[in-house]
């Protein structure tokens, strides 16, 4: 593990399976304190020199994940009905407003197009929900050591 000065932001190296070479990198950013405007601040300048050091680091391509959706989620999204099929609650200034992913602003074919509810099954669905969950205990225990 590859921890950084900020507080509950860390990269997890994975290896080949000889266990001889990083093969990618899993990070997870917390963003830190709550913005003076409202929802949560941006990454400290911490955070930032350790995103910028980490290819060196691991040695290869990395996924980060940050503990709140960036507002540019919110450009692949469409409005929807509080009862549509898949729908999601947005969050703070997009709290009182549905979504659902946007199929005509991603690629089919794309990472987007691929994760679209609409497209998965049921058991899928729930498998990324507790995957979701269990990430998010993850994190609390993170941020709170």
């Amino acid at each position: 593990m590859y921890p950084s000065a900020a507080p509950g932001t860390f990269a997890l190296p994975v290896m080949d399976v000889d266990c001889t070479r990083n093969v990618l990198g899993l990070v997870l950013v917390n963003s830190g304190d709550y913005a003076h405007g409202g929802g949560f601040g941006s990454p400290s300048p911490e955070t930032l020199a350790f995103l910028k050091a980490l290819p060196e680091r691991i040695g290869a391509k990395s996924m980060v994940f940050q503990h709140m959706p960036l507002p540019e989620y919110y450009q692949v999204l469409r409005p929807v009905a509080a009862n549509a099929a898949f729908a999601m609650q947005g969050y703070r200034e997009h709290a009182d407003t549905y979504y659902v992913l946007d199929e005509d602003r991603t690629k089919p074919a794309g990472i987007w197009g691929r994760a679209s509810p609409a497209r998965m099954s049921r058991t899928s669905l729930r498998r990324c929900a507790r995957g979701i969950s269990v990430w998010r205990r993850a994190m609390t225990i993170a941020t709170d050591s």
